[in-house]
């Protein structure tokens, strides 16, 4: 009966997909796609089994219901007549061009989503690559053309790609390197490669040619390199990650070393670093303790590979567009101020008395007027936080007291929590107890007590630091509680290893807290650099007063001495003028006697 074939067609359809019709997820689109085509083959198999059984019933079989996904796109009618068991040529006809239509349809629809990159428009990319391959050939940016400069260059990344103008020599470096790649790929002769087993002096002089060769680019190494690289990503922060990262490392992540070309340019360029030129040395300490502060800041894993994600979620790239508008560099607080560098340098060179570059437990006491405990210094020394990079058990370098600097004086931020959090986590289990604190707190009670300031008893302290922190455990302090509990936290560990700083918060001023509240765009690093580099900077002018006083001195000291020497030089004369005056008198007269003796 037609009630039971109903029956069965309905039961072989398949059900029909609730997609809602508005939906703002980011692979809905995708889903949508993926959920059509399915439709559509299980319509088909579903239309095979339904002309099977049409066949063998050889009776007229009506489909209805609800129409299917893909259908409703296409705007096809379901319905199908059947006549003495064949098919009628309008609903076969039908049938066949809503297949073929909606396949055609999904083999036709373009990629529209990337997950993994997001495309440079073609029409957008087309206009960047005519604005340089027009200033490329353009006599008046270029003596030759087809090449441009390292300046002119830079000037035009920031002006046609938008990005900071510092990236310009890296990219000149990248794009010159794959087409030397490219070429290098092609087998080479027996000659070539006795060349290249050669002598370091050849090797130098290849050196040499390569740093020529970076301060000029070709057009068609840097549209090849537009086209097979900087094309594909149209977000800046992507474009410059992958400026950044070097092509022939493993692993995808950016180290310190793809940075140094970076800070170079920033150094040859920018206004407020022009002073430096002259001084080599510190060009080097200044690059190196940029860097530094990029990784530890922005590098959350602390492992020195900085991932794309890192750097979408730090300010770094705000940083350098700020360097290109603001002519003095001390107002970038963020990372490239000459002032927070000269702070860091002179700390640095304060504990380091015998300039080895290294840091020993005896110079880590000393910092901040003896105000660490030895159980901490001991701590930090023993690589509790990460493995030195000094490489000397037991002795920081320049980029660990960097670390530990940025972390000492900026305790309300969350990374110098994560940093003394594992200095303090003793057993390194996670939480902090009260036998951990107890541990360092015990040497913090002494010292009160020697400096004759009125102890506080650990039981006061614990109970303080839970009303403060409020740990979801009482009595295991996580770091996500330390994190949530800022910037109170901080003054956490000031209790437990740094007596100086918990007199001060203590006994702290309220004109200095007022002043805090209006400074809010400043941090507690930002105050203490300040405060540093005003106080190193009236030292230095002392020492410049005394050098002056001291040279004038003994100037006059020389002066009082040149003319005691004349003086005395004077004296020798007239007594040798007396002495021969008196031997010519005796003579004189001795050859009168004589005249008188032979008269005689």
């Amino acid at each position: 009966s037609p009630s039971r074939e109903e029956e069965k067609s309905d039961d072989l359809e398949p059900p029909t997909l609730d997609i809602p019709e508005n939906d703002d997820s980011e692979d809905f689109s995708v889903k949508m796609i993926t959920s059509s085509v399915q439709q559509l083959a299980l319509e088909a198999e579903k239309e095979n089994v339904v002309e099977k059984h049409q066949l063998q019933k050889s009776s007229s079989v009506v489909l209805e219901g609800k129409m299917p996904f893909a259908k409703q796109q296409q705007g096809l009618s379901p319905s199908r007549g059947q006549n003495n068991g064949t098919l009628s040529s309008q609903s076969s006809t039908s049938s066949s061009s809503s297949l073929t239509t909606s396949f055609s349809s999904n083999l036709l629809i373009p990629q529209f989503f990337f997950p993994n990159k997001k495309w440079v428009p073609e029409v957008k990319s087309e206009k960047i690559m005519q604005k340089f391959t027009q200033k490329f050939n353009d006599v008046l940016y270029n003596e030759t053309p087809g090449v441009l400069n390292k300046e002119t260059f830079s000037s035009l990344v920031r002006e046609f790609i938008g990005i900071p103008s510092y990236f310009g020599p890296l990219i000149i470096k990248r794009a010159t390197d794959m087409c030397s790649s490219n070429v290098d790929d092609v087998p080479t002769s027996s000659v070539s490669s006795t060349k290249s087993a050669n002598t370091t002096e050849m090797k130098d002089f290849e050196d040499l040619e390569e740093l020529e060769d970076m301060n000029q680019i070709k057009r068609d190494d840097f549209l090849h390199f537009w086209k097979t690289t900087l094309s594909k990503y149209n977000d800046e922060t992507e474009m410059i990650y992958n400026i950044l990262k070097n092509p022939k490392q493993k692993g995808d992540f950016v180290s310190q070393n793809d940075f140094r070309l970076v800070i170079r340019a920033l150094l040859d360029t920018h206004p407020g670093l022009e002073f430096l030129k002259h001084t080599a040395e510190f060009q080097d300490r200044y690059l190196e303790t940029v860097i530094y502060r990029i990784f530890y800041t922005v590098n959350k894993e602390w492992n020195g590979r900085m991932t794309l994600r890192e750097l979408k979620k730090s300010e770094l790239v705000s940083a350098f567009k700020q360097c290109e508008v603001e002519e003095d560099i001390n107002k970038v607080l963020r990372f490239f101020s000459y002032e927070h560098f000269y702070v860091i340098y002179c700390k640095f060179w304060e504990l380091d008395t015998d300039h080895d570059f290294l840091i020993d437990r005896d110079d880590l006491l000393r910092y901040g007027n003896h105000a660490l405990t030895y159980k901490i210094v001991d701590r930090v020394l023993s690589e509790s936080v990460k493995p030195f990079t000094s490489g000397v058990p037991g002795k920081m370098g320049y980029e660990d007291f960097v670390w530990f600097v940025l972390s000492e004086e900026y305790k309300s931020h969350d990374l110098s929590i994560k940093y003394w959090f594992r200095c303090v986590d003793i057993d390194n289990d996670g939480f902090l107890t009260c036998g951990d604190l107890a541990y360092f707190y015990e040497e913090q009670l002494q010292r009160m007590e020697c400096l004759a300031q009125e102890p506080v008893f650990f039981e006061d302290i614990v109970c303080q630091l839970t009303d403060m922190i409020k740990p979801k455990i009482e009595g295991f302090i996580t770091l996500e509680d330390m994190v949530r509990s800022l910037p109170m936290s901080g003054n956490t560990f000031n209790v437990l290893f740094n007596l100086n700083k918990f007199i001060l918060f203590e006994t702290r001023d309220p004109f200095t807290i007022r002043q805090e509240r209006e400074e809010k765009h400043l941090t507690e690093w930002d105050r203490f650099a300040r405060v540093e580099y005003i106080r190193l900077s009236q030292e230095d002018d002392e020492i410049m007063s005394d050098a002056d006083e001291a040279d004038v001195e003994n100037l006059s000291s020389f002066a009082v001495r040149m003319n005691e020497d004349d003086d005395e030089h004077e004296g020798d004369n007239n007594s040798s003028n007396n002495s021969s005056s008196k031997t010519h008198e005796t003579s004189s007269s001795v050859w009168d006697d004589d005249e008188d003796e032979d008269e005689y």
